[in-house]
Formats: C-alpha cells, sequence, structure tokens
C-alpha cells in the first residue's frame, strides 16, 4: 500500500513538472507537420502555442523562423539569430537575407566558394571537371 502511495505521488509530481515541455514537443511536431503540408499559417499558430509553453526554445524558434519566412522575412531573420542552432540557422538566415533583398548576404552565407561564383554567374572563376587539363 505504501509504495503505490509513493509511486502515485511520483507519478503526479512527475507530471506536474513534465507537462510543459511535452505539451511544447507536441505542438512543435503538430506545427512541422502543418509546414510539411505548405499550411505556414497553422505552423505559426502552433509555433506559437508550444514558444508560449517553452519561452526561448531554440527548436521552436527556429520552426517559427521556417514557418514564417515567406511572410515575414525580417521576423524570421531575427527567429534564426535567437535560435543560434549552426549550420542549419545560418542557412536558414542567408534565405532571410536574399528575400530581404541583400543577395549577397544570402549567398555568402548559405553556399560555398564554388556555389556561389555558379550562382552568381561567374562561371570563369570556377574550373570546371570539363576545363581542366589532365
Amino acid at each position: 500500500m505504501r509504495i503505490r502511495v509513493i509511486a502515485a505521488f511520483a507519478a503526479v509530481a512527475l507530471a506536474a513538472l513534465a507537462w510543459r515541455p511535452l505539451a511544447a514537443w507536441w505542438c512543435d511536431d503538430l506545427g512541422n507537420l502543418a509546414l510539411a503540408k505548405g499550411d505556414d499559417a497553422r505552423a505559426f499558430d502552433l509555433f506559437e502555442r508550444g514558444l508560449a509553453l517553452r519561452p526561448g526554445s531554440r527548436l521552436l524558434l527556429e520552426d517559427r523562423g521556417r514557418a514564417r519566412l515567406d511572410r515575414d522575412p525580417a521576423a524570421a531573420l531575427r527567429d534564426f539569430q535567437s535560435a543560434g542552432c549552426g549550420a542549419p540557422c545560418v542557412a536558414e538566415m542567408g534565405d532571410a537575407e536574399a528575400r530581404l533583398g541583400d543577395a549577397d548576404g544570402g549567398l555568402d552565407r548559405t553556399h560555398s566558394q564554388p556555389e556561389r561564383a555558379e550562382r552568381a554567374g561567374d562561371h570563369a572563376a570556377v574550373p570546371m571537371k570539363r576545363d581542366r587539363q589532365p
């Protein structure tokens, strides 16, 4: 009997402490599903709900930035900067900068030197396989 009471108390305490992170994770998963289906507005709302439960969550900030990238690139850029998630955020920041009119900033962040040259139209600066001598 005593063990059941302790186990019940532990379960209640765990649920009381862990419901917010679990609910935020659930919102993130549902938001990513909505984003994959092309429903950016629903995804944004779900990421907002998750951030209300877990303010400052890097995962939710990055995902909210992806959901608002087309609609509000400046706000998306702030989300990516706040998330600080490494290479994925750097690439997404480049996408946001490109949408804001800084095409060079977007290229610098998201592509390697050969890719930047090719995308910028400077094909002569990048030796292609067919141009190399044996």
